[in-house]
């Protein structure tokens, strides 16, 4: 070997050799260091140019060039059993490459459209956008032809080498029915990239249309059919949709493929510290460590000094925030953070056997908690003890950053400064509006203002309480505690305590009482009612019409025995005459309820109409619908002659008596569950009504297909049942009522009777949807427009 240099000596090589020759007793060795800011492994490629020295003394330069990927791997395979020696010789302190192919976190780094034309038949609008660590793919699809199994899906893949130019075309893949290539390669996240993408089906084909996105998370496509091991790169994702040679519009996508973790090795460790250093060294710090590493005799010691304005104790708080370096000399912030309370004895836990050599050997000359304020110096302590601490004894091999923080949590005996009022929602549709201030006045706060106030504020509202606390940097940290609760009168009575009746009459309330706030306190005391979801459902309002819910004869006659004397304390009284028991169950058993309240013996009944619908004792809807129809068919014969002339068109009166009619027999049917029974009955109404309207007899024989042809109508009356349905509970699960969620989302506790459970409403809702679960179906219903483009679409006759 003649010589050795960097042939591209530049302050911009990510990897630079200053290698050297050294000859000792006619031995050659290779000396120097080499600095690299990124991993040599297999994503680089390895080239070389070789230049042949004439006999005139001249370079003929490129004589000889050949080019490998997967460098590390090359290299080792032609240093052959010389590779240890080399690699170690070189101060690599290891044999081994990176791994270049694994599990992989997906990045999205930009989306644009590859044809920009102003012809495309097929436009789709995409852009990323970035909030807090997540990310959403947002935009427009503008589709003037219909993305089906007529178009063909081309892929074509570029990839970004380590001078950053794209190699094109290292991937072509072209594939006939583009719609369901596209829905096989999403797999399980296809439902809702469609919903996400503002798509109105999740069958193909997609019909044009303008769909705005509402936008879904990249994360998704970890449930899809892509590969699951990918060579860690950046790549650009070329996707052609064509016909006939003709491309109707393009996409690109630029990806980084990312490991999932930059650590692939873990275990028992060597702890080598590199630094030592104040992450804030101010001079408000109430407990400054001025710290530094000491090496002597290949042993690391901790000096220096601790100056503490306060004692160290357990009114602190630790609080631990970790960067990890990865492969490509980058520090991943916040890679793991965890807060401790009691931060002298959770230090001292950590510590070990370890902690009274760290104590002493930082100058603390105790190993209680806690440390007295003070100043004190470090006579040092060597790294090694640390091998006796509670700390892991297995971790991801790799360098890391610790952050350590102590914080005063500030927790006791407080005074209550108000700083200011206002109302966070100031909008004049508001129905309780607060408008208070502070005044001032000789060292006194006071809160004065007005309420105004268009519906009462009782157990029936939610008291929601969201908290934000200022950090030490005076940003506002959102949502650190969140608490919601059912009952807001009796939760806010609760709250303030034995200052409730002064703070009202303060504020300029007449009462100082919740509505029904008696009642609620006994029933929840004596547990009269049902517990649904961990909830207890005593009674259901309405205005005046109250309907107890209990689970025993006696808690039911308890409970109506309150009411009475709750009321008569408000000069009311309870209608016997018109309060009615019934005995919920399955199936038709006979059982007498015997209950006697004031000399009154109530009437048990079947069946009994609350809010204009009947509930009867078996929980089903049959007997509902059987009254509906019956009182619609007399509406019907009421207005026979009307509905019946031939001197009014057939189309006007087929929209009176959807008007007139089925608004009577469709009352209420947003909560019926319908069986096949049930469903018969509707369509036989359906029909019953066409045929009067044509006074067409039975004796004519008539098929139910002539009928509809002759008025031009197909059945519509269960589509419509569904479309009400469909809207109710959409708005139901959008608003988010918390005694509709409760009965909603809650289980019931008990065991069920045998055989075959009946289909309850939201199984019914999310197979006439045609979704997987209730989850998909809350998440599609937080978008308005979506959930009412997608109920017509599977409305639809």
């Amino acid at each position: 070997m003649k010589q050795l240099y960097s042939c591209n000596p530049t302050k911009n090589n990510k990897i630079q050799h200053n290698w050297y020759l050294s000859h000792r007793d006619n031995t050659t060795f290779i000396l120097g260091n080499t600095t690299s800011d990124i991993a040599f492994d297999d994503t680089l490629s390895f080239e070389v140019k070789m230049a042949l020295r004439d006999s005139l003394g001249r370079w003929q330069e490129n004589s000889f060039m050949q080019k490998w990927t997967k460098a590390c791997t090359f290299i080792k395979q032609i240093a052959g059993k010389a590779w240890p020696e080399i690699s170690f010789g070189l101060g690599f302190n290891t044999t081994k490459c990176p791994i270049p192919a694994g599990p992989y976190q997906l990045v999205f780094k930009q989306i644009y459209n590859c044809e920009m034309k102003q012809n495309s038949k097929l436009k789709l609008d995409a852009y990323l956008s970035h909030t807090g660590n997540s990310t959403l793919i947002l935009g427009k699809s503008t589709l003037k032809v219909p993305l089906d199994d007529t178009l063909f899906l081309e892929m074509r893949l570029a990839f970004k080498d380590s001078f950053g130019q794209w190699k094109e075309n290292q991937f072509v893949y072209k594939s006939p029915k583009a719609c369901s290539t596209l829905k096989e390669i999403f797999g399980n996240a296809w439902t809702a990239f469609t919903l996400g993408s503002g798509f109105p089906s999740t069958n193909c084909p997609i019909r044009p249309g303008i769909y705005d996105a509402p936008g879904f998370d990249p994360s998704i496509l970890k449930d899809s059919n892509a590969p699951k091991v990918f060579l860690y790169g950046t790549y650009k994702f070329h996707l052609y949709f064509t016909k006939n040679n003709e491309v109707l519009g393009c996409q690109a996508y630029i990806l980084e493929f990312k490991p999932e973790v930059d650590i692939y090795v873990k275990g028992p460790y060597k702890l080598v510290m590199k630094q030592l250093y104040s992450c804030n060294p101010t001079k408000n710090n109430k407990i400054q460590h001025n710290w530094y590493l000491s090496h002597k005799d290949n042993t690391t010691f901790i000096l220096g000094n601790t100056t503490s304005d306060i004692a160290f104790d357990d009114t602190l708080s630790f609080e631990v925030k970790m960067a990890l370096r990865d492969s490509l000399g980058r520090w991943q912030e916040n890679s793991f953070m965890q807060k401790w309370t009691k931060a002298c004895t959770f230090i001292k836990q950590i510590a070990g056997k370890a902690w009274p050599e760290i104590s002493f050997g930082l100058g603390f000359n105790t190993t209680k908690c806690p440390i007295p304020a003070g100043i004190y110096n470090a006579t040092g302590f060597d790294l090694s003890v640390l091998k006796d601490s509670n700390a892991p004894k297995v971790f991801l091999y790799g360098t890391y950053k610790f952050h350590l923080y102590f914080t005063k949590n500030n927790e006791g005996p407080f005074k209550m400064v108000f700083k200011r009022i206002y109302s966070c929602n100031p909008t004049k549709n508001n129905q309780i509006q607060h408008n208070w201030y502070l005044s001032h006045r000789d060292n006194t706060t006071f809160i004065l203002g007005n309420t105004t106030s268009d519906i009462p504020l009782d157990d029936t509202l939610s008291l929601e309480i969201k908290l934000a606390n200022k950090d030490s940097f005076g940003n506002w940290n959102e949502n650190a505690f969140m608490h919601k609760s059912p009952n807001a009168c009796s939760a806010l009575k609760k709250l303030y305590g034995i200052a409730w009746n002064k703070i009202l009459l303060s504020l300029g309330f007449k009462t100082t009482n919740c509505p029904i706030l008696p009642i609620k306190e006994t029933f929840t005391r004596d547990k009269i009612g049902v517990i649904v979801g961990g909830e207890l459902i005593s009674f259901l309002r309405f205005a005046d019409d109250i309907a107890l819910v209990t689970n025993s004869e006696n808690d039911l006659k308890r409970a109506l025995e309150e009411i009475a004397r709750c009321f008569q304390n408000y000069h009311l009284k309870i209608n016997w005459n018109k309060t009615k028991v019934m005995m919920c169950q399955k199936k038709n058993r006979i059982h007498r309820l015997r209950i006697k309240i004031d000399n009154h013996n109530l009437d048990q009944v079947e069946n009994f109409r609350y809010l204009g619908s009947i509930i009867s004792q078996d929980g089903k809807c049959t007997m509902e619908i059987k009254a509906r129809i019956a009182q619609a068919k007399t509406a019907f014969m009421n207005k026979r002659n009307l509905l019946c002339s031939k001197n009014m068109s057939i189309r006007m009166r087929k929209r009176l008596i959807k008007v007139y009619v089925w608004s009577v027999a469709l009352y209420g049917c947003e909560t019926w569950v319908l069986n096949k029974a049930e469903q018969k009955f509707l369509e036989s109404f359906e029909m019953w009504c066409w045929r009067r309207m044509l006074r067409v007899s039975w004796v004519e024989r008539r098929t139910n297909e002539s009928v509809l042809n002759e008025i031009n109508e197909t059945r519509k009356i269960l589509n419509t049942i569904k479309e009400r349905r469909w809207n109710m509970i959409g708005h139901a699960l959008r608003h988010k009522e918390e005694l509709l969620y409760i009965i909603i989302e809650g289980k019931m506790n008990g065991k069920r009777d045998r055989g075959r459970p009946r289909t309850s409403y939201i199984k019914r809702m999310i197979s006439d949807a045609g979704l997987a679960n209730y989850k998909e179906l809350k998440r599609l219903a937080d978008n308005r427009d979506e959930w009412r483009k997608f109920g017509k679409l599977q409305n639809q006759p």
